[in-house]
């Protein structure tokens, strides 16, 4: 059985991850942080948890953080995709 309110999590140092729709098990979550996960590269399951907070450093080609619709804060640190490298001032 999984915690139920269970608000933030984070999973650093995972060279393997890819998959991280198990994630969406945790239907409380509202912060993720994704540090040192090379592999993972596609967020869009994230997209049915509402989360208000996303932290990456050191992820894949990211993919799918246009359906993020309900982020209030986004840290990234790490190459990010053509189209959003330029960002409008």
């Amino acid at each position: 059985m999984l915690p139920e309110r269970v608000e933030k999590i984070g999973l650093a140092e995972n060279p393997r991850l890819q998959d991280i729709r198990p994630l969406t098990a945790f239907r409380s979550l509202e912060r993720v942080g994704l540090m040192d996960c090379p592999e993972t590269d596609d967020l869009a399951p994230l997209a049915e948890l509402g989360l208000n907070e996303l932290h990456l450093n050191n992820v894949g080609t990211i993919s799918g953080l246009d359906r993020l619709a309900t982020l209030r804060y986004l840290t990234v640190t790490t190459e990010l995709p053509v189209g959003l490298r330029t960002l409008p001032p």
